[in-house]
This record gives C-alpha cells, sequence and structure tokens, in this order.
C-alpha cells in the first residue's frame, strides 16, 4: 500500500495508525458559545464542548477510553527510543485542556489549574 504523505516528519502510512487530529480549527470560543460561570450553565456547556470533542476524534482523551501510549518503546536492536506516538497524543491532550481553559470562568479556571 502507498504512503500517506502527512508531511516530511509524519509516522504513518495509509496501512495503519491514525493521523494526528487537525489542529486549527475555529475558534473554540465560536463552538462552545456558553462558557461554564457555574452549575446553571454546565449541561449547555458539556454539550457543545463534547460535541467539539467528537468532531475532532478527541473526546477518548477525556473519558479515558484513549489512554497514553508508552514514552518510550523497544526497537528491533533491544534499545529503547521516543515513542512518537507518545508525543501526539501529549499534543492532543494538551489542545483539549487549552480548550477546556478558554471556555469556563476565570473562577472556575483557578478550580482545574
Amino acid at each position: 500500500m502507498a504512503a500517506l504523505s502527512l508531511g516530511s516528519n509524519s509516522q504513518f502510512s495509509s496501512g495503519g495508525g491514525n493521523p494526528p487530529p487537525p489542529f486549527n480549527p475555529p475558534s473554540i470560543r465560536r463552538i462552545v458559545n456558553q462558557p461554564l460561570t457555574g452549575p446553571e450553565d454546565f449541561l449547555t456547556w458539556r454539550q457543545q464542548f463534547i460535541a467539539h470533542l467528537i468532531a475532532h476524534n478527541l473526546l477518548g482523551l477525556v473519558d479515558g477510553s484513549f489512554p497514553p501510549p508508552p514514552m518510550v518503546v523497544t526497537d528491533t536492536s533491544g534499545q529503547s527510543q521516543p515513542n512518537p506516538l507518545f508525543y501526539q497524543w501529549l499534543r492532543a491532550d494538551q489542545q483539549v485542556r487549552s480548550w477546556l481553559y478558554a471556555t469556563v470562568s476565570k473562577e472556575i479556571n483557578r478550580e482545574i489549574s
């Protein structure tokens, strides 16, 4: 199967793996237009936030179904190497974290930081 071009440093091919999710979506504040300020806003905020996560295939980072891969893997010669999939997972995790911070009030931000 031919390789799928995802850039010069891509670790993915059309035969396996998933490319990292897109990280240039519209502003999260345009998508989640009801910031979380307290319990009265939670259901609306939650619906909007989860829809955004699903649209970017990132819900598993929040619900635990997409745990981090190992930071280090062993290559065929038995040497430990950094796992590029871990760093892709970390990038996605930090993106979700930034979306979370951007969609809650300053008071709630202090509670989750």
